[in-house]
């Protein structure tokens, strides 16, 4: 039985071209495999492939929307982030980005507390 993020492990490696030749075809045919398996991780990489335009034939997965909203269901809070960042307004009322802040992430417990110096982390737990 093949292990999801290893799968995803190894797309990246050919995303990135480490220890291996760069090749963006051999990455989606992994991530596509480690989504399969519910990887979140890999969800989320297809829809920013796709989001590039790195997906010369795209993915029969979903759009890239759909991407990003299976990684959020599968609780990658990075997916959180990018699509609450997407979103016009104020952080403090991004409920995406609020999420991923209660959740854990750096990036957006970071961004919440400079642009609001009043912000502490048990605020996004509370919102």
């Amino acid at each position: 039985m093949e292990f999801p993020p290893a799968l995803t492990r190894l797309g990246d490696y050919y995303y990135s071209g480490y220890y291996v030749d760069k090749n963006y075809d051999s990455a989606k045919i992994l991530y596509e495999k480690a989504a399969e398996r519910g990887d979140s991780q890999a969800f989320l990489n297809l829809a920013l492939m796709q989001e590039k335009g790195l997906l010369s034939m795209g993915t029969t997965i979903g759009s890239t929307e759909e991407l990003y909203r299976k990684a959020e269901e599968l609780g990658n809070t990075n997916a959180m982030l990018m699509t609450g960042l997407k979103r016009e307004g104020s952080l403090m009322r991004n409920d995406k980005v609020l999420l991923a802040a209660e959740r854990g992430n750096y990036q957006a417990l970071k961004l919440l507390t400079l642009n609001n110096l009043n912000f502490t982390p048990h605020q996004a737990a509370n919102s």
